[in-house]
């Protein structure tokens, strides 16, 4: 065989491996957008569309509210389909935004109520527009506990509330 063959085979059975490997080993970014009814929720809380991106360094989110005030509450959850998920919720305090990261586990052995854990999250950006009527986040990968992005799949969630009234998006389903 030829030296050019030799390594027209090497390249091709290459190519070849790289294309059989498994998903959760490819750079997956995964994403979606989901809408929601408009008009049944309160003005504050009714949630319109909502993106979602997950990479391997970052899970991203973005949602529209009717008319976003500092009276809204958002969060966004990611559910890997086990006993826990990870929640991101924002909301304003005093003019300022606040944005948390929890780990919330539903291992009911110990507890008839999932618990909810606050994790340390450097590196978390948060976004509150009311010009646009927008909150986005963008989670560093390390802070989320029980979502790794190579892991598959997940459902992603978002949700908004005022007192007792609640409105929440369509689930969306990334694998």
């Amino acid at each position: 065989m030829t030296p050019a063959r030799t390594l027209s085979a090497v390249l091709l059975s290459a190519g070849l491996a790289l294309s059989t490997l498994p998903a959760a080993q490819a750079d997956l970014p995964n994403r979606a957008t989901v809408t929601d009814k408009v008009g049944d929720a309160p003005r504050v809380i009714d949630l319109k569309a909502s993106t979602y991106s997950i990479t391997r360094e970052r899970a991203t989110f973005s949602t529209t509210v009717r008319e976003l005030t500092s009276r809204t509450f958002v969060a966004f959850e990611i559910w890997p389909l086990t006993s826990a998920w990870d929640r991101i919720a924002i909301r304003r305090v005093d003019g300022r935004t606040v944005a948390r990261v929890y780990f919330v586990d539903n291992d009911l052995e110990d507890s008839d109520k999932p618990v909810a854990t606050r994790t340390r999250c450097p590196g978390l950006q948060v976004s509150w527009r009311p010009r646009v009527d927008r909150v986005s986040a963008v989670v560093p990968a390390s802070c989320l506990r029980a979502s790794q992005p190579a892991a598959r799949p997940f459902e992603l969630h978002t949700f908004s509330r005022l007192g007792t009234r609640h409105d929440a998006m369509p689930k969306r389903t990334l694998d």
